[in-house]
């Protein structure tokens, strides 16, 4: 989904607002009853803003939020030609980018199983004839 660059200025506007020293802002918050809620203040900064500031479209809003936290995620590997990495395993080396993962099997104790076990098919024939 594309977003116009007045949509996207709009919304790093928003996300750049000093709520904390707006005391219209402030004093509002008293009325909030969930105001400890990240999701709760983040509505009625949303509202606020809307209102008093400019207005912002929620849910185009939400979109490119959602749109630009995954692009935020998206890893990309760090840039090391295969000759550098070779040489790092051969010498016993850590790649970058690569997880680490230990040697060794769980030492915990297993848990017990609380599932019954299926039947058997000669069980399940057993209950059909009773």
């Amino acid at each position: 989904m594309e977003f116009t660059d007045k949509e996207k200025e709009q919304f790093l506007s928003f996300e750049a607002y000093d709520f904390e020293a707006d005391d219209t802002f402030q004093r509002g918050l008293d009325s909030i009853p969930d105001k400890h809620n990240p999701q709760v203040m983040h509505r009625a900064k949303l509202f606020y803003y809307s209102q008093a500031i400019s207005p912002v479209d929620q849910e185009r809003y939400a979109r490119w939020k959602q749109a630009e936290d995954t692009q935020d995620q998206v890893f990309t590997p760090p840039s090391v030609p295969f000759a550098e990495v070779v040489r790092m395993i051969s010498q016993g080396e850590q790649v970058p980018g690569i997880r680490q993962i230990p040697d060794k099997l769980n030492e915990q104790t297993p848990s017990i199983s609380t599932t019954n076990l299926p039947p058997k098919p000669w069980e399940r024939q057993q209950q059909t004839d009773k």
